[in-house]
């Protein structure tokens, strides 16, 4: 007799288990630096002494076909800082649906809640269970420069398993080259003087005060959070510039990166950057936002991505990002929150003004380089 799904907190003797499952679902290349990322979300977390973290795995017959985590992060809202919940690693074994639903209604139970990356299936599902989209973040910014990863990924799905490995890149970017599709041309290099940084320290955490004058709910990007996310963080390849102004003071930071698109068959397959912080003193700065974003665009183009995107970010940066070649895009990773109902209606409005950024989860950080 078949028993039940049953979902319950995860042990150390279900390691094994786990790292099957997640191979199975995510494939070989993420799974190599699925241990990584374990150790960052729930070992050097800065948070998880006072805001205890949840890791769930769920059952059918015994067996591990299901698993869903959920780890602490500091959310500023109207100026007050408060714990909130990053859902992640919500997986689950195919004709299991039901269990999948299960494990994000308990791994977010009785504690406010943040998804990110959400596509349409684990959009509906979060929907259904009540929490909200963030409205800054159903819309991105793209800079599309070649096709070359979607040529080849659509080359590798139409050929058969055993001749994959003839969809080459070289061979894909001769078939884009044919396209020759209207791209953009890269903005001039950016007049103001632009300089890499290695760690977040006072200076960005004022540059950060002066943007919260506008901000109202972000995470809280203290040095703390920041050195944790983008300088102890399984993400090693990262590119981080400053903008100074006459005086020598900080006017504004960038962090982009590049991520690692897969195939359909989990197989690395082209790569895409992202844009993942853009912080000024003062969001109305449009020539440093117009500076900083130029200077990520041109690090990134060297390294030969596809394109370069981003999530959300504040919304008067728009007219300044569009000016220097980006183009407004539906989101392909929402936000989404789980709040008591009265405090979720007040931070999911449309009037509310929202920081965000594709770098605030931890689904890029299964294929950030």
């Amino acid at each position: 007799m078949s028993l039940g799904p049953n979902i319950r907190e995860f042990r150390s003797s279900d390691w094994e288990s786990l790292q099957g499952l997640y191979r199975k679902h995510f494939g070989d290349w993420a799974y190599d630096r699925f241990r990584a990322r374990w150790d960052w979300e729930f070992r050097t977390n800065p948070w998880v002494e006072k805001c205890p973290i949840k890791i769930l795995v769920g059952e059918i017959d015994g067996q591990i076909v299901g698993h869903a985590t959920s780890f602490p992060l500091p959310l500023r809202m109207f100026g007050t800082q408060r714990p909130l919940w990053c859902s992640g690693d919500l997986v689950a074994a195919p004709r299991h649906g039901l269990l999948a639903i299960m494990l994000a209604k308990q791994v977010e139970e009785g504690r406010p809640g943040l998804s990110t990356g959400m596509r349409s299936e684990a959009e509906r599902i979060a929907h259904f269970q009540g929490s909200m989209t963030i409205p800054s973040t159903q819309t991105g910014f793209e800079f599309r420069m070649r096709s070359t990863g979607a040529v080849q990924r659509s080359l590798r799905r139409r050929l058969p398993a055993a001749l994959r490995g003839l969809a080459s890149r070289p061979l894909a970017a001769l078939v884009a080259a044919f396209a020759k599709p209207g791209r953009p041309t890269l903005p001039g290099k950016p007049e103001l003087a632009l300089e890499p940084f290695e760690r977040f320290g006072q200076e960005h955490e004022r540059v950060w005060a002066g943007m919260c004058e506008w901000v109202q709910c972000a995470l809280d990007r203290d040095a703390r959070y920041l050195n944790w996310r983008y300088v102890d963080g399984p993400a090693r390849q990262l590119i981080k510039l400053q903008l100074r102004d006459a005086k020598g003071g900080l006017r504004g930071y960038s962090v982009a990166g590049v991520r690692v698109v897969l195939a359909d068959d989990h197989e690395p397959c082209g790569t895409l950057g992202e844009l993942l912080e853009l912080v000024v003193c003062d969001v109305a700065d449009a020539s440093a936002v117009r500076a900083l974003a130029s200077g990520a665009l041109h690090a990134l183009a060297s390294t030969g991505v596809d394109a370069v995107v981003a999530t959300g970010l504040a919304a008067p940066f728009a007219a300044a990002l569009q000016e220097i070649g980006f183009t407004l895009v539906p989101s392909a990773a929402k936000m989404m929150l789980s709040f008591e109902p009265e405090e979720l209606a007040k931070i999911t409005a449309k009037d509310t003004r929202w920081y965000t950024s594709s770098g605030d989860g931890d689904q890029l950080f299964t294929t950030l380089l």
